[in-house]
């Protein structure tokens, strides 16, 4: 009998570990899957990015791009549904609002990819969003020499949509060329600030690029909503406002994802 009892508690422990190791390596897996998918997602985003620039600037009216979703979801939120917003503040002149969709990816984890206003934000650890980055800029350029600044955005348009599926068509069309609208300071002789302020999930990122255009000194406003990233910027070399002229030019871009 004690021998039987053996036969069975060496049984028993025998199937309990091998229980163990399946569902410690089931996590492994799945942990790896998950980690491998976001990797590949983080590369689309930028392939992404360039046909969304190219559509934009009308070198390529229509782009299509197949995705494979996996171990996530990937959502298109147009302006109404994103609440995204870029409001430029220059001079005497009426705030300038602009709105922006996201495309985003959300992995199983705590990981996200965001393409907005053409820059691309990875943020590894979403419950903190402490290590949210930009990996990818917007368009936007600054000549000390002028004391211009060119901001360029780009809007996303379309239904909002999520999926989850393997594979996923998204495609991208031109609207069509849009006029630049020129701007310019009340003070030629030393120019004026401008205050860029974006409307976001990722403040983090967006105010860590703003601080850190060449040639600008970007200052924060600590006061601002946690929603927003409001940065005042102004010539990082001759310590005055510096930007005589302000020129801004959107493009709308429509998206469909399907």
């Amino acid at each position: 009998v004690s021998e039987s009892l053996g036969y069975i508690l060496i049984f028993a422990v025998v199937v309990g570990c091998i229980a163990i190791m399946y569902v410690v390596g089931s996590q492994i897996i799945d942990s790896n899957q998950t980690s491998t998918s976001f990797q590949s997602m983080v590369q689309n985003f930028n392939v992404i990015r360039s046909n969304l620039m190219a559509t934009a600037s009308g070198s390529s009216p229509v782009m299509t791009t197949t995705l494979n979703v996996q171990h996530g979801s990937l959502a298109l939120l147009p302006p109404a549904d994103s609440d995204n917003l870029i409001v430029v503040k220059f001079s005497s002149h009426p705030d300038i609002s602009i709105p922006i969709g996201r495309l985003e990816y959300t992995s199983q984890s705590t990981q996200r990819i965001a393409l907005e206003d053409g820059a691309i934000i990875t943020a590894y650890d979403w419950d903190t969003q402490a290590d949210s980055i930009m990996t990818q800029e917007p368009r936007l350029f600054y000549s000390n020499t002028t004391g211009t600044l060119m901001i360029c955005t780009v809007n996303l348009r379309g239904n909002r949509s999520s999926i989850s599926s393997s594979f996923v068509l998204l495609k991208l069309k031109s609207s069509g060329l849009p006029s630049p609208i020129n701007f310019l300071a009340d003070d030629q002789s030393d120019g004026e600030y401008v205050q860029v302020c974006v409307k976001t999930l990722y403040t983090n990122a967006w105010k860590d690029y703003l601080c850190n255009i060449p040639g600008m000194q970007g200052d924060v406003d600590m006061a601002s909503p946690p929603e927003w990233a409001n940065v005042t910027l102004s010539d990082r070399d001759n310590h005055l406002n510096g930007v005589k002229n302000l020129t801004i030019v959107s493009y709308d871009v429509d998206a469909i994802l399907d």
